[in-house]
């Protein structure tokens, strides 16, 4: 149904659902697009190409450049009341690399392919060291794409069981998932532009153009390029 959005509630629309809500197995931009609400990563990419601390405030090569150590910010916690520290991030690394895992998402399919990942150790609280085969210019970057979660949760389930109960570490964690319908996230931080992000699953395109001229969404993905025309005429584009 029609969820009208207010001021403290975006509404997103996307021709499909997550199929998974694994940070180790996400491998779509539909799941991506959601899991980068619901984990913090150890830095951001700005849209200039630059760097910025998320959960690490510092980060730094060794001079062969096949260590890369990042320092996390004092008091983290992830969404079950857990204190996030190095060993988490380092268990983060080394979960999605293990080949038992057999995991294929973007971490351990792309980012540790491109990077050379070797492994993860906590070198103590704070600092984690990421070990890597080569030198890497952009594997700052690519490192960026990680999403950090909290060993005491993830030793706790399963794998099929981690599919559907995502414990993050990010700004924002899962309320409700009706799965093909909906996705709702409630912030966890102070001071964020919106209470709740609602991800409405809308495959057509044109429905997805009339709920967002109606005003019923705010955001809506995989615009088709005949509905461009009609959206931008509606003053709903901007």
């Amino acid at each position: 149904h029609a969820q009208a959005p207010d001021a403290n509630t975006l509404v997103v629309a996307q021709s499909v659902d997550a199929s998974q809500l694994d940070p180790a197995a996400i491998g779509s931009r539909p799941e991506a697009n959601i899991a980068a609400h619901l984990w913090g990563t150890l830095t951001t990419v700005t849209r200039d190409g630059g760097i910025v601390g998320n959960l690490a405030d510092s980060w730094e090569f060794n001079d062969a450049g096949t260590e890369v150590t990042y320092r996390l910010k004092s008091g983290l916690t992830c969404h079950d009341g857990e204190p996030l520290t190095a060993e988490d991030a380092a268990y983060t690394f080394n979960r999605a690399a293990d080949p038992e895992n057999a995991f294929t998402g973007n971490t351990p399919g792309f980012v540790f392919s491109s990077i050379g990942f070797q492994n993860a150790e906590a070198l103590d609280d704070l600092r984690v060291q990421i070990n890597i085969e080569r030198k890497n210019p952009i594997a700052f970057g690519l490192i960026a794409e990680v999403l950090i979660h909290c060993k005491d949760s993830y030793e706790a389930m399963t794998n099929d069981e981690a599919v559907s109960n995502p414990i993050g570490s990010g700004p924002y964690r899962l309320a409700e998932w009706n799965r093909g319908s909906s996705v709702v996230l409630e912030a966890v931080d102070e001071g964020l532009t919106f209470d709740t992000i609602v991800w409405r699953i809308i495959p057509e395109a044109s429905t997805r153009s009339a709920e967002l001229i109606a005003g019923n969404v705010d955001i809506i993905t995989n615009v088709a390029p005949d509905q461009m025309d009609v959206i931008n005429a509606s003053g709903s584009a901007s």
